[in-house]
């Protein structure tokens, strides 16, 4: 993979961002970088992804593929079946989480601290792409709870989006933007209903600013990151003559993996400002 929509940019945008996440038990597309050749030509930086699907699953829990539901975005069926999620959905729409009964029954269904993880890293990156970027999946093998995976990040972690309150957005009750449709949002605007859900979620929210989202852990990611790639960007720049139209140079490439430097710096803060807002 070139990086997507950071293919101009850094090219290891949600290879970085993935990697900050899946530290708190969240699957990934876990990355490996590489010189890519085709035909003896060369093409480049890009990253070896792992893919996601049945087998995805198979190999990262060791478990078969027997009674192994995956979807993706609107209840779309990419493994399996979808009636266990929509059994879920229809559960909440007719029962309101506040009361403890309805919400302890529908965390019998999907591993909340795994949902509620996957949702604030996608705020706190700004990633409006998440919308329809939703995998979910369960295995009748391991615990029957419903988990997400966070892979496709990198229309997120923009300098121009350190201030916007993705917190709002992803919490209102009816679309406000094309990155939040009703069905995308549903199923954490319903949970924060429930009053244990929110304490889980708020809680969750400041433990991670004060770790994994810290501005001092993300700038040595990104460091780290940075020494990686850098020399390797150099040879992706003079050899890769071909496909340099429009594709910049390795200063252009510093000055984008910067741009992500003063979001680390200044998205904790305004994160922690919008999550004040919301609770």
């Amino acid at each position: 993979r070139h990086s997507g929509n950071d293919y101009r940019k850094t090219r290891f945008r949600d290879a970085l961002l993935t990697s900050i996440i899946s530290e708190e038990n969240i699957d990934i597309q876990k990355s490996t970088p590489s010189h890519l050749f085709v035909n003896s030509e060369y093409w480049g930086v890009y990253n070896i992804r792992e893919k996601i699907n049945e087998h995805y699953i198979k190999n990262n829990y060791q478990i078969k593929t027997e009674d192994l539901d995956m979807l993706q975005g609107n209840k779309v069926t990419e493994y399996g079946s979808k009636s266990t999620y929509v059994n879920m959905i229809k559960y909440i729409k007719k029962n309101n989480m506040r009361d403890s009964i309805h919400f302890q029954k529908v965390s019998k269904k999907m591993d909340i601290r795994n949902f509620v993880n996957f949702w604030i890293f996608q705020m706190f990156v700004a990633n409006s792409d998440s919308r329809g970027n939703i995998r979910y999946w369960r295995s009748g093998l391991l615990d029957n709870k419903f988990r997400w995976i966070v892979y496709d990040t990198d229309l997120g972690f923009f300098s121009s989006k350190a201030k916007v309150n993705f917190i709002e957005d992803f919490t209102a009750y009816y679309s406000t933007k094309w990155y939040n449709p009703s069905w995308a949002t549903f199923l954490l605007r319903n949970l924060l209903k429930n009053k244990k859900f929110e304490d889980e979620f708020v809680n969750q929210s400041l433990w991670l600013l004060s770790n994994r989202l810290s501005s001092k852990q993300l700038l040595e990611r990104i460091d780290s990151f940075k020494n990686s790639y850098s020399e390797e960007m150099k040879i992706h720049f003079e050899k890769r003559k071909k496909f340099q139209r429009n594709q910049k140079n390795y200063e252009y490439w510093e000055e984008q993996v910067d741009d992500m430097k003063y979001f680390a710096r200044k998205r904790p803060k305004y994160f922690l400002k919008n999550l004040k807002k919301k609770f």
